[in-house]
């Protein structure tokens, strides 16, 4: 298991940097109470009128814009109209902007890994089921609250909860825990220049893994590797209605993780350089 060690940044005698990763007050004495990442997710995606609307905008909603009428039209005869409303609506009916995260400037620097705290959506969880149901191999419309019983999907608001605290605007994830074939094979970098959603976390995972593996990269591995991501993919394979169809596709980038296709979370790599994500079986 890859652990983060905490410590401080020191140099050695001849000059060369033995880094770790350094502790720092900003997580452990100002934690976000949940009630503040959620509170997010209702500025972002209000309920008006049973209809779910995305008001996140960085810029200022026109003056001349009728309010009242872009209430009134959300829902109709033929049914709903999100798409009628315009992001960065404010009216006093609306969830305020909570004050905490701030619109990420461009070009200021960024906070390192360890500055940041993680939505719990996104913590890694050593032990039992996690708050999120996240298969990988699924697309992420499929995401459900953590709970086997009763498999709830996960509510639009939540989706867009910030990933962090303070915003990010660029997440590198970069290993995969317990993994022994090192470095990770396909890291990838999670964007968004308004501040990464957990939604942008959950796309960028799924993309990231349904993509296809050549063929010298299937003959680079280990024979025994080789062996375990065949069967995985046989697996996944067997399970889809199109292998009835007559449609054979190829081996996938989430049949490397054979049955350890479950999101458990994320946490600062100890290289001091972006993310390490966890996966696992189902619980």
């Amino acid at each position: 298991m890859i652990i983060a060690c905490l410590g401080s940044s020191k140099r050695n005698a001849s000059g060369s940097s033995t880094s770790s990763v350094p502790a720092t007050e900003l997580v452990v004495n100002d934690r976000v109470p949940l009630t503040e990442w959620k509170a997010y997710g209702y500025y972002a995606c209000p309920n008006i009128d049973g209809v779910m609307v995305r008001n996140l905008s960085p810029w200022p909603v026109p003056p001349d814009v009728d309010i009242q009428g872009m209430f009134d039209s959300l829902c109709s005869v033929e049914g709903d109209h999100p798409e009628r409303w315009i992001s960065g609506t404010q009216h006093t009916a609306l969830p305020p902007r909570p004050t905490r995260w701030k619109v990420p400037k461009p070009h200021e620097p960024l906070p390192f890994p360890w500055e940041c705290q993680l939505n719990p959506f996104l913590e890694h969880q050593l032990f039992g089921p996690t708050s999120l149901w996240f298969d990988i191999g699924q697309d992420p419309s499929m995401l459900c609250y953590g709970t086997v019983e009763t498999m709830i999907p996960i509510s639009r608001a939540d989706r867009i909860q910030p990933a962090t605290y303070p915003f990010l605007t660029h997440m590198f994830i970069n290993a995969i825990g317990d993994d022994p074939i090192q470095p990770f094979l396909w890291p990838f970098m999670v964007r968004n220049p308004e501040g990464i959603k957990c939604e942008d976390i959950y796309n960028a995972v799924y993309e990231n893994f349904q993509q296809y593996v050549s063929q010298s990269e299937y003959y680079d591995w280990p024979q025994v590797r080789q062996i375990q991501v065949t069967k995985a993919y046989r697996a996944r394979l067997s399970s889809r209605s199109n292998h009835n169809s007559g449609f054979v596709e190829g081996i996938q980038r989430v049949d490397y993780l054979g049955d350890n296709i479950m999101f458990r979370g994320l946490e600062p790599n100890p290289n001091i350089d972006g993310w390490v994500m966890f996966v696992g079986r189902t619980w």
